[in-house]
């Protein structure tokens, strides 16, 4: 019995193919590629990634990566499938069969670099112990020298008594006369004679003012939330395009154990990526995750729907 085949055509033009393997199973392979499909597709509908932006909540850059078969650059297999799908179905397209030319190609064995390269990328490490040693030397040599300069500058090569003025020490000298022996009546050049008496140290009394009594403030009450506030506490990894009364506020991806707080004072609109890796909390209302893991989720927050606490 012959095989059956179905093409698979968009505006004239063949993109894909549904056939039997030899064991029977229908398989596909699209001819033009997932990237040409896309782009192919958005351009004959007069479309630019702006456009396809607004349309489905996916950043340009992504599109663009998808177009170009980057699928690397994206956050992961997860997140590549939703966009795949979701850009699909914007343009009119089963995405069926780009999603499974996308497990298709990423099932598919990858080309050892390591085989190929026959220098290492990057040179390799010299351990050179005496080097190490003789800067760490060299580094000891110098402390000595600077404490020995030090030493001599301020301590040598001074008068005991310059060296206790220096300290605060004051220093007194009397004249104390001798008589010369054999002579009487008649006194020798006095000698001086240092001592040295402490300088008395002044300690300021601090001034003892009394303390002024405590004012007893009254206990804070919380006041209401004015407009929205958002509370997502993310338990798995998801990326979120959050706007808030018109303005881009937010737009990346989130790990799993971040927590993010949004305002607004009339709406906030939420694109997520993984509906069930986000809990939210609105106006201290717990809402919970939004969806399945994997789902892609928009909604909007007014002050008309916001959640209300249960009873």
């Amino acid at each position: 019995m012959p095989a059956l085949v179905r093409r698979i055509y968009f505006d004239g033009n063949l993109i894909g193919v549904y056939d039997n393997d030899d064991n029977g199973e229908k398989v596909s392979r699209l001819v033009a590629g997932i990237g040409n499909v896309l782009r192919e597709t958005r351009e004959a509908q007069r479309l630019s990634l702006l456009d396809v932006e607004r349309e489905t909540r996916i950043r340009h850059i992504y599109l663009q990566a998808l177009e170009e078969e980057r699928f690397d650059d994206l956050p992961g297999d997860v997140y590549a499938r939703g966009f795949i799908r979701n850009y699909a179905l914007s343009l009119g397209l089963d995405p069926q069969p780009l999603l499974e030319e996308y497990d298709h190609i990423r099932e598919a064995p990858q080309q050892d670099e390591t085989a190929v390269l026959n220098e290492p990328l990057l040179p390799q490490r010299i351990n050179n112990t005496g080097a190490r040693v003789f800067l760490i030397l060299m580094a000891l040599l110098v402390i000595l020298l600077v404490g020995w300069y030090a030493y001599n500058r301020f301590y040598g090569g001074v008068s005991p008594s310059d060296l206790l003025s220096r300290l605060g020490i004051k220093v007194h000298q009397t004249s104390t006369p001798t008589l010369e022996p054999g002579r009487s009546g008649e006194l020798d050049t006095p000698s001086p004679t240092e001592f040295y008496t402490l300088a008395p140290t002044i300690t300021a009394t601090p001034e003892v003012t009394a303390s002024p009594a405590r004012t007893a403030f009254p206990t804070r009450t919380p006041t209401a939330i004015s407009g929205i506030l958002i509370v997502a506490d993310v338990l798995e990894d998801t990326w979120v395009h959050a706007i808030a009364d018109g303005e881009v506020i937010f737009d990346g991806a989130l790990t799993a154990g971040d927590q993010r707080t949004w305002q607004a004072a009339s709406i906030i609109s939420l694109s997520i990526g993984n509906a069930g890796g986000i809990s939210l909390t609105v106006n201290n209302v717990p809402v919970g995750v939004l969806g399945a893991s994997g789902e892609l989720i928009d909604m909007d927050y007014t002050l008309d729907t916001l959640p209300t606490p249960a009873p």
